[in-house]
């Protein structure tokens, strides 16, 4: 199976079957239970999980599996399935993502937008384009959307 196929088959299966996997962990922030599995982060709702971004501010000890360190001026960033982390008091701290930085992969459920004629692409309201670069087509981020 590809990478993309088990990742819409995790998400279906979460939502149908309503149950985590023994190797996910539970993290508290704000009084708010969050499950964190594969790089991505889900809320118990009425019985079923549900994929969410996890919200600024959250702390978790070990970075994902997998994750990509972006570095932008004199900062470090972490990146995994659309969530940017920074190191802080020895934990990563869920933060806002860094305007123009560029990673090579989006999440599988990033949805392409239509905007003033370009084309975008939004992951839980995180702007990216399209650019090219000497390693390949990547994705630069241009903003995100406000409430």
């Amino acid at each position: 199976m590809t990478r993309n196929f088990k990742q819409i088959l995790l998400i279906v299966m979460l939502l149908l079957i309503g149950y985590l996997p023994k190797a996910s962990k539970k993290v508290v922030f704000k009084n708010a239970d969050y499950t964190f599995y594969k790089g991505k982060y889900y809320r118990n709702m009425q019985g079923r999980y549900i994929l969410v971004s996890p919200p600024t501010g959250l702390r978790v000890n070990v970075l994902p599996v997998g994750f990509v360190t972006i570095h932008i001026g004199r900062d470090y960033y972490y990146y995994d399935e659309g969530v940017y982390y920074r190191e802080i008091e020895n934990e990563y701290e869920v933060v806002n993502p860094p305007v123009g930085a560029i990673v090579f992969d989006l999440p599988v459920d990033a949805e392409v937008v239509i905007y003033e004629g370009k084309v975008y692409y939004e992951y839980f309201d995180i702007l990216y384009k399209k650019v090219e670069t000497p390693k390949g087509d990547a994705y630069e981020i241009v903003g995100q959307l406000e409430d």
